[in-house]
């Protein structure tokens, strides 16, 4: 059985071995994984090369020793000798959203029974070989039932709040974390640069803002004007090369114009008016704001269905897709609770 150290040094390793793939693909070389990333953009079209390629690259970068050390820094009882089977539920929305609840089970000492998600099961599976390829890792860490999860002792399970619901149900009896839909907003002063407000667009769009830290809302003040957001979105005009993104794009506005909505749009997303947290893909809501006390109180009555909030005082602007390893999904912090089974 690998100690912490052990655990550590083996994620290290899957990392570096990422971060050499990922150099080759982007010196033009083919290898196993651009295989695996052309058949995870085949088997679900909004895995784009491109976003593929940033969830690696951020795992390549957060797989690494010092990281990696200082994560496990805040926790006592990693060395534990009681290793539990931890089911884990895994969604698909954006690629490799699961790797959290994977690594996390790992470095615990723990047993993991994954149930992958059909949308993001090539890329899972990829993952899973290359951590079963390595040294010294243990025959039963990782193991797939893509049907029925069973002989778990716990679980750490993800999905919409619908699924939720039923999974509370099915895994009531268990130690669990069920998470269900969330989505995350922006609030801007006025006062922001141009760079934040570019940055800001990666918020918006990373992963054709499918995620749970992709921003679908923004509150701004009275006298924001909105082409400043417009022209901070043009570098992500790529986006309309992708049939799926563009048929949303067109769906969604038509349909806004429908219900006659509050809209504006410059062809590559609509803005509207609502005070909805959640919007379509390629659909930014918005709602005006005159009190900074108001607003607080407005964005506290909804934390539930917020994930993060973006500005400054807040998470960075840029900084939404790209969490650290101990912010944790809907605040609950995966690591605690798993060493709570250990006890």
């Amino acid at each position: 059985m690998l100690d912490l150290a052990g655990r550590i040094e083996v994620l290290e390793t899957f990392g570096n071995e990422l971060s050499r793939d990922i150099e080759a693909i982007e010196n033009g070389e083919s290898n196993s994984l651009s295989e695996v990333i052309q058949a995870a953009k085949v088997n679900n079209g909004w895995f784009s090369e491109e976003f593929t390629l940033h969830a690696l690259k951020e795992w390549s970068t957060a797989l690494q020793k010092d990281g990696l050390e200082d994560w496990m820094s805040n926790y006592d009882g990693l060395n534990h000798s009681s290793p539990k089977a931890i089911g884990l539920v895994l969604a698909g929305n954006i690629p490799l959203v699961g790797m959290h609840d994977i690594i996390s089970t790992f470095i615990t000492g723990h047993r993991a029974i994954i149930k992958p998600s059909s949308q993001d099961l090539p890329l899972t599976m990829e993952v899973l070989r290359r951590f079963k390829g390595l040294d010294s890792i243990p025959a039963d860490a990782f193991t797939i039932q893509p049907a029925k999860l069973q002989g778990f002792d716990a679980v750490i399970a993800t999905g919409s709040g619908n699924t939720a619901r039923y999974f509370n149900h099915y895994f009531g009896s268990y130690p669990s974390i069920i998470r269900k839909n969330r989505t995350s907003v922006a609030v801007l002063s006025g006062e922001e640069t141009r760079e934040e407000l570019s940055l800001l667009m990666d918020d918006v769009f990373t992963y054709f803002g499918l995620g749970c830290r992709n921003v679908t809302k923004v509150f701004l003040p009275t006298d924001f004007e909105p082409d400043r957001l417009f022209q901070a979105s043009l570098k992500y005009e790529r986006l309309l090369d992708n049939n799926k993104y563009v048929n949303n794009f067109l769906y969604h506005k038509t349909l806004l114009a429908m219900q006659q909505s509050s809209i504006l749009e410059n062809g590559l997303f609509t803005l509207c008016e609502s005070r909805e947290l959640f919007s379509a893909v390629s659909v930014l809501n918005y709602s005006r704001y005159e009190k900074q006390e108001v607003l607080d109180q407005e964005i506290s009555a909804k934390l539930d269905d917020i994930q993060c909030v973006v500005g400054r005082g807040n998470t960075e602007f840029g900084k939404a897709q790209k969490p650290r390893l101990m912010d944790y999904s809907d605040g609950k912090d995966t690591v605690d609770f798993l060493l709570s089974l250990a006890v």
